[in-house]
């Protein structure tokens, strides 16, 4: 018996130990100035919206047409594997890494009018137009080059930049309109009616969106032994549709027109990461 619980207590004195060194290994920073590549994956959420003349446009057109509007940001999700590999000793740094992630914006446009005319006849109009669009890519950042500063042994800050090429594989557009409409007479309601209607497509039937795209991406994180969160921007140069310079009605006026313009991707993500 006394056999028995040695090799018992033996068996947990090794098991502890050898959850000491893994804790204190997870605990510790990776070996970023080994020279060799830390392997990174990471995982969060990505808010999506868009920048570019194409917005000013679309708020002309809500003003014009008595709209308060507002573009929204779409949350999704964000994937990522990759690798850092200083320069020899330095804090510097470059790497690379490959992502599943998401991109596209909302809008929210409501319209509200109360009237009254002669005899008696109130009029009463309410109108509610939303849209969202969410496409899922593959993105591949070639170069991303970063300056990572080590405190209090355990902890490490970094600042990086780089430059990433993406393609929509999938995604969709989702339109809804809501028109309430009440009119009375003689303070009488004589009509009180909704009408909805929503509409869906799939971006791989739209010949008019650029499914592809290339930018920044700039990020600052914070690095506690193994674990990482970050937060990063990133910013599209190619327009997401085809015919910015189209000219479009911003009003209910024949000749009030202007360019349609363009929107760019404009997105911010914030991801838990683990280095192994």
């Amino acid at each position: 018996m006394n056999f028995k619980f040695k090799m018992i207590a033996l068996c947990l004195s090794s098991f502890s130990v050898l959850s000491a060194q893994a804790e204190n290994n997870v605990l510790a920073l990776p070996e970023f100035s080994s020279g060799k590549p830390v392997w990174i994956i990471k995982a969060g959420a990505s808010f999506n919206s868009v920048v570019g003349s194409a917005t000013k446009t679309t708020k002309t057109r809500w003003e014009n047409n008595e709209y308060d509007g507002v573009f929204k940001y779409n949350t999704s999700y964000d994937v990522s594997f990759g690798f850092n590999k200083s320069f020899g000793k330095s804090p510097m740094y470059w790497g690379m890494d490959i992502k599943l992630g998401t991109r596209g914006y909302g809008t929210d446009a409501k319209y509200y009018k109360n009237e009254t005319k002669k005899y008696g006849i109130r009029f009463e109009t309410a109108i509610n137009e939303t849209f969202s669009l969410t496409t899922y890519n593959v993105y591949l950042s070639p170069f991303t080059f970063g300056y990572r500063y080590t405190f209090l042994e355990r902890m490490a800050a970094d600042i990086h930049l780089g430059i990433y090429a993406s393609y929509d594989f999938a995604g969709k557009g989702k339109a809804y309109t809501s028109k309430h409409k009440k009119d009375w007479q003689d303070g009488l309601l004589y009509l009180n009616r909704t009408e909805e209607n929503e509409s869906k497509y799939d971006i791989k039937d739209d010949d008019n969106m650029h499914k592809y795209d290339a930018g920044i991406n700039l990020g600052v994180g914070y690095w506690f032994g193994h674990f990482n969160i970050d937060f990063s921007w990133q910013r599209g140069f190619i327009p997401m549709f085809v015919d910015g310079d189209k000219m479009v009605s911003v009003g209910n006026g024949k000749n009030d027109k202007m360019q349609a313009g363009n929107y760019y991707t404009n997105s911010f993500q914030l991801k838990l990461g683990f280095a192994f």
